[in-house]
């Protein structure tokens, strides 16, 4: 892995200095800027796999050098109204500034006024004031911070993350999102794999690890602290569930947002254990316990927490997943079925969360 740190001289735009900035690859991996014009490799240009509401995707925000907005970049997401977390090495910019946008207005460029670093893990803090942007307090809904009661960071959990990093044509940064496993689980950090297909690059650094807990709030998980020289592999998150003492001693204590039904249906969702689904512009989560489980519900015309005996689609939802290498997801209540075979393998693909068969 090499680390995301941002290089002051290292941004102009073009893309042989982008390249320079991931590191020389394998002869057999492809470069950062293969086949793709994306900040995260192979991205998603539109959220879709947690479903989040736009004041939440505003949360997420670019982070830039006041005096050259258009050179280092990092990325991070509000915690707080007042509050962004990123990782301690995007520090780096400075003077730095956050980009705020609102629905009237796509970029304000607001100051950062006070940096707090954690003092050992690569995990900062930074304080700004939108009162002084006159942005209105329902404009940004900040993300809440995974607790180990409120999200279990576990291996071949799905999560998703999220970022501005460079494109490989020049300096559009734009917000991207990629779904993608959890691989590895260790004390301080978590990772996560790409596959050789997609992941994080340059200018993605401190950006959010994202889930949705029991109550169906979504939560950042992690924040980007290094990556593949590829930027199509592995991918190192700090995790913040262990760190919400010391963020809420910074913060204050943290007030959970309205959940708002964003991208699910009233036919819902299973996710994380919880079926999410909208009932008129609430979202509603069903935490599945005992012998429930999240499943199709005939009576419901939708996802909700059922007898695994009464779940015709054995707990798997619209957006499928993957089970000993047969792709599998419900339509309406009927389960479908891709067997991959000729040696290709069940894989999620990072743009929509969904099992498909590769090599």
């Amino acid at each position: 892995m090499v680390s995301f740190a941002l290089r002051r001289s290292g941004f102009a735009l073009g893309t042989a200095v982008f390249l320079a900035a991931c590191a020389s690859p394998k002869a057999d991996e492809p470069p950062c800027s293969a086949g793709t014009e994306e900040p995260l490799i192979n991205a998603a240009t539109e959220e879709s796999y947690l479903g989040l509401a736009a004041a939440e995707l505003r949360a997420i925000v670019p982070i830039v050098d006041g005096a050259e907005p258009g050179g280092p970049l990092c990325t991070g997401a509000f915690v707080a109204t007042d509050w962004v977390v990123t990782a301690a090495h995007c520090l780096q910019i400075d003077p730095a500034e956050v980009i705020v946008s609102t629905e009237q207005t796509p970029a304000l460029f607001v100051p950062v006024l006070e940096s707090v670093p954690h003092p050992l893990l690569d995990v900062a803090l930074m304080r700004v004031d939108l009162s002084d942007a006159e942005i209105a307090a329902d404009e940004i809904a900040p993300l809440g911070v995974a607790r180990p009661t409120t999200f279990e960071v576990a291996t071949g959990v799905v999560v998703e993350l999220a970022g501005f990093g460079l494109t490989e044509a020049g300096d559009t940064r734009e917000l991207r999102f990629l779904a993608e496993p959890i691989v590895t689980v260790e004390d301080e950090s978590v990772v996560v794999d790409g596959f050789g297909a997609n992941g994080a690059c340059v200018g993605d650094s401190g950006g959010p690890l994202l889930a949705r807990g029991p109550d169906g709030a979504p939560l950042i998980v992690g924040v980007l602290t290094a990556g593949a020289a590829t930027c199509v592999d592995r991918d190192r998150y700090v995790r913040l569930d262990t760190l919400g003492d010391w963020i809420e001693q910074t913060t204050g204590s943290l007030v959970p947002a309205d959940n708002a039904c964003g991208g699910i249906a009233p036919e819902g969702r299973c996710l994380y254990g919880s079926a999410l689904f909208c009932e008129g512009t609430t979202l509603v989560a069903q935490a599945c316990a005992g012998e429930t489980s999240c499943g199709w519900d005939e009576s419901q015309a939708g996802f909700r927490c059922v007898r695994a005996t009464d779940d015709p689609c054995r707990g798997v939802d619209s957006v499928g997943a993957c089970r000993n290498d047969v792709a599998l997801s419900c339509n309406a209540g009927v389960l479908e079925k891709n067997t991959c075979t000729c040696g290709h393998t069940c894989r999620i693909d990072g743009k929509t969360g969904g099992p498909h068969c590769t090599e």
